[in-house]
This record gives structure tokens, C-alpha cells and sequence, in this order.
């Protein structure tokens, strides 16, 4: 969520869209900019977004309205470097200079503070679950204990350790499911929640038999990870007969 560029950035950027107002690169950034902002605000519990959401491909990607603070970082750099470069021809270099600078120290202050993505700290975290895999893994699930942090994250801690690992996971969090996908809900709180996951890793790979040819569960208070194979489904079959 630290999308913000500062407040002299700001101004730099904003003041480059009056003084070109005129020009036509500047004026298609200006229009998409505005469609942008106009189309997320959410006004009396609706948004205009909803419509794009609900029926354009690819548009269930983009949930947060934060997201676009990365798309328009293109625009505001053009913009910046058009008032600079004007301040430069049309004021004074010396302001200009001033102006670079303060850009330079609003920039450089998003890096103090604690880290937004503390990568090397998750990473860790995902090797220790990859540690966990058999040699014999052909794809993976990861559940976590109930409350030890929200189930998107569960499901995020399952994808990363699927692309250390070079596996696919049965884990996703997305704007879509597949159609019968019972594992939305990964979390353990009891006994009755290890056989909800159980029975539903194994009714998954029931419906596609040709796609996955075991299952290594990573689940927790199990050093190992526990691989549910092609047998362990017709054993279950003939208990169920």
C-alpha cells in the first residue's frame, strides 16, 4: 500500500499535465489517468470498477485499488521528467537541481521503516516447508494451523513453496476457482479439519486422475510431509464398499 511518491514529486508531476496539457501523449495519459481514478472511487457503496470487474477478461486480477499506483508510476515518471526538464530550460538549472534532489530524498525515504515485503524472512519460511517434500513429491498441498495468519496467505506460502519447488500445488487464491475445488479453506483447528483436508485432497485427485499422481501434504505437527498417493484412494474406496 506505499504507493505514495511525495509531495514535491507530486506537485512536479501535477504541474507537468497543465504546462502540456497540450500535447497529445500528455493528454492520453491524462485521460487514462482520469478514467483510472474516476472509475475506482467508490461512491455510496458502488464503484464503476464493479462493472469492469464483473465482465472484462483478466479484470478479476486487479482486486485492490492500490494497484494501479504501480500503473500509473509511468505516467507521473514522464510527467516528473517534463516539469524538471522545464524548470531546467525556463527557471533556473540551480532550481532544477533542487528539485532532482528533493525528488531523490522523498524516493530514498520509502526505503526506511520496516520492509513492505520482507523477502529474505518469507523465503526462509518456504524453504523450510520445501524441506519437508520427498524426493518422490509430484505435486503439493500446505495448510497451516487456524489463526496463525489469514487462509490467502496459507494459500500464497502454498505457491511460493510450489515455485522453490518446481512442483504444482493444489494451493491458489484467485478472483476464480475451478469448478469442485473443495480446498478454499486449508486451515487446521482440529481433528475434523485434517479429515476435511484429507478427504478433499483425495476427492481432487479423484476427479483428475491423469494430472496428479500424488499429493505431498504439508501439514502441521508433521516433521515430514505426508504423501497421499494412488493407493491410498483405492484403499479408501474398498473401506467405503
Amino acid at each position: 500500500m506505499f504507493d505514495g511518491i511525495g509531495l514535491v514529486t507530486t506537485v512536479l508531476v501535477l504541474a507537468a499535465f497543465i504546462l502540456f496539457r497540450r500535447r497529445v501523449p500528455v493528454m492520453i495519459w491524462a485521460v487514462v489517468c482520469a478514467v483510472v481514478l474516476g472509475s475506482t472511487l467508490t461512491l455510496a457503496g458502488g464503484s464503476l470498477w464493479r462493472l469492469v470487474y464483473d465482465f472484462y477478461p483478466g479484470a478479476q486480477a486487479i482486486r485492490a485499488v492500490s494497484r494501479f499506483g504501480v500503473f500509473l508510476l509511468m505516467p507521473g515518471a514522464m510527467a516528473l521528467a517534463l516539469s524538471i526538464d522545464w524548470v531546467a530550460t525556463r527557471v533556473s538549472p540551480m532550481i532544477a537541481l533542487g528539485c532532482v534532489l528533493a525528488v531523490f530524498a522523498e524516493q530514498a525515504g520509502s526505503l526506511s521503516g520496516s520492509s513492505s515485503f520482507p523477502k529474505a524472512a518469507l523465503q526462509g519460511q518456504v524453504d523450510a516447508l520445501v524441506h519437508q517434500l520427498d524426493p518422490d513429491c509430484k505435486s503439493l498441498v500446505v495448510s497451516f494451523p487456524r489463526g496463525t495468519t489469514s487462509v490467502p496467505l496459507m494459500h500464497l506460502f502454498g505457491m511460493w513453496a510450489g515455485m522453490s519447488s518446481g512442483l504444482p500445488t493444489l494451493n491458489g487464491y484467485s478472483g476464480q476457482v475451478p469448478a469442485g475445488w473443495p480446498l478454499g479453506d486449508v486451515s487446521i483447528a482440529d481433528d475434523a479439519d485434517r479429515t476435511r483436508l484429507s478427504s478433499a485432497i483425495k476427492n481432487w485427485m479423484r476427479l483428475h486422475p491423469a494430472e496428479i499422481e500424488n499429493v505431498c501434504w504439508i501439514a502441521p505437527g508433521t516433521p515430514r510431509a505426508i504423501l497421499i498417493g494412488r493407493r491410498d484412494i483405492e484403499n479408501d474406496g474398498r473401506v467405503s464398499h
